[in-house]
């Protein structure tokens, strides 16, 4: 055997080792994307069980929002004004999950189940009182614009 034989056989190696590598960190970043999107979906379920976790822990609160969901007077301006903040709070998780839908993270599914919880807003006059040039300003262009659109779509009349 000469060398450039040996050579020959040391390069077809080390393609094979290579090849072999790149197989193996494709199924790994494969692997890892699906962890990093369930994750990302844990955490926005997560999020949403804590909101009513939290609301059950307050007997008060918790009456002002089964009210305001059935249509009911909510009550007095605190309860009012305790009712708009978690609103904006509600919306802020519902932007979180907006970003993440559009990078990819979350599941259709769920942000189908957030877009309907926008939709129960933008149906009662909730969003009306939250819904502020001042809350706008919180929020990306982009998340904005869908609300408008949707807020729209629901004010047009149906023919």
């Amino acid at each position: 055997m000469n060398w450039d034989a040996i050579a020959a056989a040391g390069e077809l190696l080390g393609a094979g080792g290579v090849i072999v590598t790149l197989v193996f960190l494709a199924v790994q970043i494969r692997s890892n994307t699906r962890t990093v999107r369930a994750s990302a979906m844990r955490d926005v379920e997560e999020d949403w069980a804590k909101t009513n976790d939290w609301l059950a822990q307050d007997p008060k609160l918790a009456l002002m929002v089964l009210s305001h969901e059935r249509g009911e007077e909510v009550g007095d301006a605190s309860a009012v004004a305790q009712g708009v903040l978690m609103a904006r709070a509600t919306l802020q998780r519902i932007a979180a999950a907006y970003h993440m839908y559009r990078s990819g993270l979350l599941d259709e599914e769920i942000w189908q189940a957030r877009l309907r919880t926008i939709d129960a807003y933008i149906f009662s006059s909730a969003l009306g009182d939250v819904w502020t040039p001042q809350t706008k300003l919180l929020f990306s262009d982009s998340f904005v614009t869908m609300i408008e659109c949707r807020i729209a779509e629901r004010r047009r009349p149906s023919s």
